[in-house]
């Protein structure tokens, strides 16, 4: 049974935001809540620092051993965040409660570190009687690896951009943006790619034994994955379904970057096509998993 989020009842809910899988439309949907309705819903999203042009390292943690983050980040705010999900999954109060909408996109840590928090707050609502709730997205490799070419890559002078930068969208270029299994990589590691440095990519490069185990993780820590091809036909009726109840609304998917296909994808050939799915089989195998179960 889905969780019931009561209105001013409190209650969680979590979304682990993997770049250009339709996040933007999600987070639209978050901050509405929080902005029209501030009295029941609080919106926390946690990102990038401003300065990613760094380096991997390994990491020991207490938790799950060794992990690849990038070097000269601040440590996490994972622990005083933890603390204050506790305080409000375990409140006893008979006073009016908020929601906490809560998005994570690129702080360091991946699903790998993050699941063992999941399961603490989902033992913590079960037990206290608090609804939760934890969410992810995938994409179809292609349109993935067209709209990650086009936001990072194509002539971007942005803070966010890719060190690889190219003036024209040709499918030559395309190919040579592409990192390989980038979303099985984003799900292991850290969800935003902006500014990544090579090192990383090159570093932390997942296996297919590390992204069945990714999936695993997502399996056991996630309530719900969706995907972008059906995010305005599954997923935002879900988060309307448990969140806004009384307000019945179409839901239309308001993402540019998440159209089912774009005109540059449209065009490309077979070649193309066939090396896009060898540079993310990996994504490939998690996309149809998540579209099968």
């Amino acid at each position: 049974m889905p969780p019931i989020f009561q209105k001013e009842a409190g209650g969680v809910v979590a979304f682990y935001h993997v770049a250009k899988t339709g996040g933007s439309t999600i987070r639209g949907f978050l901050e509405r809540l929080s902005r029209e309705r501030s009295s029941e819903f609080r919106y926390i999203r946690f990102t990038n620092g401003p300065d990613r042009n760094i380096q991997a390292t390994n990491e020991t943690t207490t938790t799950s051993g060794s992990r690849c983050v990038p070097s000269g980040r601040k440590k996490s705010k994972m622990r005083t965040f933890h603390e204050s999900i506790k305080t409000r999954l375990l409140s006893n109060s008979t006073e009016p409660q908020k929601t906490l909408l809560f998005k994570w996109h690129g702080e360091s840590m991946g699903l790998k570190n993050l699941a063992p928090y999941i399961q603490q707050w989902r033992s913590m609502s079960h037990t206290h009687n608090t609804p939760f709730f934890a969410f992810a997205l995938v994409r179809d490799p292609i349109p993935f690896a067209v709209s990650c070419f086009k936001f990072f890559h194509l002539g971007c002078e942005l803070s966010w951009c890719e060190h690889d930068q190219y003036d024209n969208a040709t499918e030559d270029n395309l190919l040579l943006s592409v990192k390989p299994n980038q979303q099985c990589f984003l799900l292991t590691h850290t969800s935003a790619n902006e500014r990544m440095h090579p090192s990383f990519y090159q570093q932390c490069k997942v296996t297919q034994n590390a992204c069945e185990a990714t999936y695993e993780t997502m399996k056991d820590s996630l309530d719900w994955i969706g995907t972008t091809d059906k995010l305005s036909t599954e997923t935002m009726p879900l988060l309307s379904y448990l969140l806004e109840p009384d307000r019945v609304t179409s839901v239309r998917n308001r993402d540019k970057n998440v159209s089912s296909k774009l005109p540059f994808e449209q065009s490309l050939n077979e070649s193309t096509i066939t090396q896009l799915r060898s540079l993310s089989n990996y994504d490939q195998m998690i996309y149809d998993q998540v579209k099968r179960d």
